[in-house]
């Protein structure tokens, strides 16, 4: 029996998108976005804190085929950029010294 392959879209189709439906919805507005285009959501308005926005924005430029770097947040926002590269944040040195071990 011959595999059938299947498009991106009809793939998507098949798993649900796999997305919730705010992330679609995000992921559907930033297709659009070109390099150095943004955004900015509120915090107090969409209800969920600043850590899930960022996971469900980050989610959502995946899929979009986007990257995005967060701009430090002021206040209540959180606020995105639209980058040419991913930006990729070395992991913090963790030393012997800050976790109590000997030395």
């Amino acid at each position: 029996m011959p595999i059938e392959k299947l498009s991106r879209a009809d793939l998507d189709r098949v798993k649900g998108g796999g997305l919730s439906p705010e992330v679609a919805a995000f992921a559907a507005e930033m297709r659009g976005m070109k390099v150095g285009d943004g955004g900015k959501l509120s915090c107090a308005a969409e209800g969920k804190s600043a850590f899930v926005l960022k996971k469900r924005l980050t989610a959502a430029a995946e899929a979009a085929g986007v990257n995005i770097a967060f701009v430090p947040r002021t206040g209540d926002d959180v606020v995105f950029e639209v980058v040419e590269h991913a930006v990729v944040r070395k992991p913090r040195r963790v030393r012997l010294s800050d976790t109590g071990g000997g030395g």
